[in-house]
């Protein structure tokens, strides 16, 4: 793997290892191109340098195609690139649709899909779609998914249901589980709820004053909670910050402080000088339900046309 991908998953890149030994022993096999395509693309979700990994992921797709056009993976890992790092939603539902219609049991084409869906507010057809990759492959990513598009839905209680169930397993996607729970039940105004979370994962992944911040949340009023978390974030979080800290803090400023303030940091995004790094945060915004009482302001649909060009 070249020295200028950031990937922190071993996994990945001993998996990218051994199918280029395929294609060397082979250079007309076109799945091991297409999975190389997935392990670049996967990473470009867990704050890896994007511009790299989609652009080496749509390479391989590309490559994947010309060898066997009816290969679902490599028609599906273009999609991701389609959405994720061009946001051309019409070209890549397409090849999804593709995707899927080559195999109807590809699981990760599911999941990902549901994404997409999800992005576009098509938020039952999203849910259906990532249900359908758990029947095909119950593994823990795929259900972690399965809570993901709930959440995306605006289904709080389920989706903190789902997520408390994969979080329990103590595995790979504890953590992540634990912040759907976590956005679900602070959405939900649940308080007792939020009061009674083992709170041990956070120890690891927040500095202590946003934990102070959370603390917040199980004693005062829900509106009280808000503010305080949303002015603890902005203070703290400089706008060059990765997607976490930069959504949650715009969540948190339209969940009761200025919105105003969530454009700002959503301008600053747009603005950024890695074009490939800002579309797929905007993307992983276009998900959020926090943002739906923004997304009819004339300054969000114009920052949305900009990021788009």
């Amino acid at each position: 793997v070249g020295s200028e991908m950031c990937i922190r998953d071993w996994d990945m890149r001993v998996a990218i290892g051994l199918f280029e030994r395929a294609i060397a022993a082979d250079s007309s096999y076109a799945p091991a191109y297409g999975s190389i395509a997935d392990a670049y693309a996967v990473p470009t979700g867990w704050d890896n340098d994007p511009g790299f990994g989609l652009g080496e992921s749509a390479r391989y797709a590309e490559r994947a195609l010309e060898l066997d056009p009816t290969l679902a993976q490599a028609h599906s890992a273009l999609a991701y690139v389609l959405m994720v790092r061009d946001l051309d939603f019409e070209a890549s539902d397409a090849e999804y649709v593709r995707a899927l219609e080559l195999d109807p049991n590809y699981a990760t084409g599911h999941q990902w899909y549901a994404d997409l869906l999800s992005g576009m507010d098509r938020h039952d057809e999203a849910i259906a779609s990532a249900l359908r990759a758990e029947e095909i492959d119950p593994t823990m990513i795929i259900r972690w998914n399965v809570a993901r598009a709930l959440f995306h839905a605006g289904r709080y209680g389920e989706a903190a249901e789902r997520a408390r169930a994969v979080a329990a397993e103590g595995g790979s996607y504890s953590r992540s589980a634990h912040w759907i729970e976590f956005d679900a039940l602070v959405e939900l105004n649940d308080y007792e709820a939020l009061g009674q979370l083992d709170d041990s994962w956070m120890a690891e992944s927040w500095p202590a004053d946003w934990q102070d911040s959370v603390a917040i949340l199980s004693a005062e009023s829900a509106a009280a909670a808000r503010r305080y978390l949303a002015r603890t974030l902005d203070s703290t979080i400089p706008p060059e910050t990765p997607r976490t800290a930069l959504v949650i803090a715009a969540a948190a400023y339209w969940a009761g402080v200025d919105s105003g303030a969530a454009l700002d940091r959503l301008e600053a995004l747009v603005d950024h000088p890695d074009r490939a790094w800002a579309r797929t945060e905007w993307f992983w915004m276009l998900q959020d339900p926090r943002f739906d009482e923004l997304r009819d302001h004339p300054r969000f649909v114009e920052l949305d046309a900009r990021i788009r060009e």
